[in-house]
C-alpha cells in the first residue's frame, strides 16, 4: 500500500533548504533531498521534473515573502522616495539571501533558470508600484510602470547605479 504523505511540496522545499544550506547549490541534487524527505527519487520528480524547477520554487517562495513584507512597509511609508528605496531594498534582499544561487548561475548567457524568475520580479514589482501609485495619487501608464519597474530591478543589481540617481529618474518618469 503506497504512503500517504501530508503536503509533499512542502516537505520537499523544507529538504531543499536543508541541503542548500548545508551542501551548497553545487552539491545540492535530488537524490539526496529524496533521501532527506524519505521518499524516491521518482516521487521527488513527480513534484519536480529538474533541479532548476526546485530551485526556482523556492526562489519564487522566498520573494513573495519580501512582496509582502515590501507591501506592508509601501503602506505605511512617507513618500515616493521612500517607496522607491523600500523596493530596491527588497530586491537586494532577496538577491543576497540567495547569493549562491544566483552566482552559481552566472554564465555570458542568460540561462532558462534567469528567464524564469525574471517575469516573477517584473509582474511583482509592477503589483508593488501601483500599489504605491494609489498610496501617492498617482496615475501611471501600463507601459511606464512596466518601465519604472524594470529600472527598479537593474538599478538595484548594477553596483554602477546609485539609488540617488535611480530616484531622480523615476521622479521624472513619474512627474
Amino acid at each position: 500500500m503506497p504512503k500517504i504523505i501530508p503536503e509533499p511540496k512542502k516537505l520537499i522545499k523544507e529538504a531543499a533548504r536543508e541541503e542548500l544550506s548545508e551542501k551548497g547549490i553545487d552539491g545540492f541534487n535530488m537524490r539526496g533531498i529524496a533521501h532527506r524527505c524519505s521518499l524516491g527519487v521518482g516521487t521527488l520528480y513527480h513534484y519536480y521534473p529538474d533541479k532548476l524547477s526546485l530551485v526556482s520554487d523556492l526562489l519564487n517562495e522566498d520573494w513573495n515573502k519580501k512582496v509582502e513584507e515590501a507591501e506592508k512597509k509601501i503602506s505605511s511609508s512617507s513618500d515616493l522616495e521612500e517607496d522607491v528605496h523600500i523596493l530596491v531594498e527588497a530586491i537586494q534582499e532577496f538577491h543576497k539571501q540567495n547569493e549562491e544561487i544566483f552566482s552559481a548561475y552566472k554564465t555570458d548567457e542568460i540561462p532558462s533558470f534567469f528567464l524564469k524568475i525574471h517575469p516573477l520580479f517584473l509582474k511583482s514589482i509592477v503589483a508593488l508600484w501601483k500599489k504605491v501609485e494609489e498610496k501617492e495619487n498617482l496615475s501611471i501608464e501600463e507601459e511606464m510602470r512596466t518601465i519604472i519597474a524594470e529600472l527598479i530591478i537593474l538599478s538595484s543589481r548594477r553596483k554602477d547605479f546609485s539609488e540617488e540617481a535611480l530616484q531622480k529618474a523615476v521622479h521624472k518618469l513619474v512627474y
